[in-house]
């Protein structure tokens, strides 16, 4: 599951969204889950199955990434037009 987290503007436009991992329906927190799985299972379940346009509408996506992600260069694969990179501590 994917949950979505509104970002907006200094002028409040919407501007993108956080995509945020989700274990279930039901939940409404991280549950936990390892971070570079959690993002896999983001980048996934928004380009794979819902599709990136049904849930941004033309908006930015922002995603976490870890140490491990970033090290991978996995992000080269990613449309950089429409994400932003949140780096995790």
């Amino acid at each position: 599951m994917v949950a979505r987290q509104a970002i907006f503007d200094s002028q409040r436009n919407l501007y993108g969204y956080e995509l945020l991992f989700r274990s279930d329906a039901a939940s409404n927190e991280f549950d936990g889950t390892e971070a570079a799985a959690a993002t896999m299972q983001v980048l996934s379940n928004t380009l794979l199955s819902a599709g990136a346009e049904a849930l941004l509408g033309g908006k930015k996506a922002f995603v976490n990434f870890d140490h491990r992600l970033l090290a991978e260069n996995m992000y080269l694969t990613l449309p950089r037009e429409a994400l932003v990179i949140e780096i995790l501590e």
